[in-house]
């Protein structure tokens, strides 16, 4: 069993060898963003147009009473 962990350990290292550390993490960081950054926005969309219909404030915002205050 140990000898199976050893070559799993060895094909890490081995990985980062070849790739390299910073690399490892970075390489395909961009790709991400490009895909995760619509799918949360999207989310904080819909939570703050939930929250409005429910009579709450949004995220970041003033609560209503406050905004017809200030105005």
């Amino acid at each position: 069993m140990t000898s199976l962990y050893k070559k799993k350990a060895e094909s890490a290292m081995q990985a980062i060898k070849n790739i390299g550390f910073v690399n490892l993490f970075t390489r395909s960081l961009p790709v991400r963003i490009a895909l995760l950054g619509p799918v949360v926005t999207l989310q904080w969309f819909f939570y703050d147009a939930i929250k409005v219909l429910c009579g709450l404030p949004t995220s970041g915002g003033l609560p209503r009473d406050l905004e017809k205050a200030k105005s």
